[in-house]
């Protein structure tokens, strides 16, 4: 994974922790639009890819700038937004895959 790659993925998964959308959402929409895709076939891609945490890119980034995960699990504990996701005692509650669980 290059260092671009690396970056995309984390402006990704901080969109998705912010505004509670990511890249499968912004692209899905797009087909819809132009009407190569059905809303159905759209909902089932975003519900299968949306969220995912990028834990390689995670790594490689913390490892490169000198932290650990543990530094940006904070980060995202910071711009949570806590009226799309559940949080307990300020962290962002999980499910078993480790996506953020909506409200």
């Amino acid at each position: 994974m290059k260092g671009r790659a690396i970056l995309h993925f984390m402006s990704d998964y901080l969109k998705w922790v912010k505004f509670g959308y990511g890249r499968a959402s912004d692209e899905v929409s797009l087909e819809i639009r132009h009407g190569r895709m059905t809303r159905d076939e759209g909902l089932r891609i975003v519900g299968r890819r949306e969220g995912r945490v990028p834990s390689a890119a995670i790594a490689r980034f913390t490892a490169y700038v000198g932290q650990k995960p543990e530094w940006f699990e904070e980060i995202v504990a910071r711009f949570l937004n806590a009226g799309i996701f559940k949080t307990e005692n300020g962290r962002p509650v999980r499910d078993a895959d480790g996506v953020l669980i909506r409200q």
